[in-house]
């Protein structure tokens, strides 16, 4: 007799078994913890959600990236939003075209002033200045002997 009702427990415990397993394979555990796996929400035992929807947190994340100057989605993306932070922009490069700052796509500088580094018109002429000024001297010299 006992050991009838030993077998009946065996069974029952195997069927027990089968069932909250079958049951576990479709979604449905009693008193079980879940948790989001990518968009899923599946049965795991150290999971943070009691139920089999996760709080609707199981969503597919959105990602964005740079290509060019346009903001394109991108499942490796390193933006959240869909401007990806105004990071996208052409980039406006400058250089000197003779005493002015110009945009320039191949240009070494990346404000509109070139960083001061073209020369001014007193600069890229100074010879000139000193040629007058050598005149000016021997004009005075001259007045000052006659």
């Amino acid at each position: 007799m006992i050991q009838n009702e030993m077998l009946y427990c065996l069974i029952a415990l195997i069927i027990g078994y089968l069932v909250a397993k079958e049951m576990s394979i479709n979604g449905f555990t009693i008193g079980g913890k879940y948790s989001c796996s990518g968009i899923e929400c599946i049965v795991d035992e150290d999971g943070t959600y009691d139920n089999d929807d996760c709080d609707d947190e199981c969503k597919a994340v959105t990602k964005y990236s740079c290509s060019g100057t346009k903001c394109i989605e991108d499942v490796g993306g390193e933006y959240d939003n869909d401007d990806c932070d105004d990071k996208c922009k052409a980039v406006t490069k400058y250089s000197c075209s003779g005493t002015k700052c110009i945009e320039d796509v191949g240009g070494e500088y990346d404000n509109d002033d070139c960083d001061d580094k073209c020369p001014s018109w007193l600069s890229k002429y100074w010879w000139i200045f000193l040629i007058i000024g050598i005149v000016v001297v021997l004009i005075v010299v001259l007045f000052i002997t006659l």
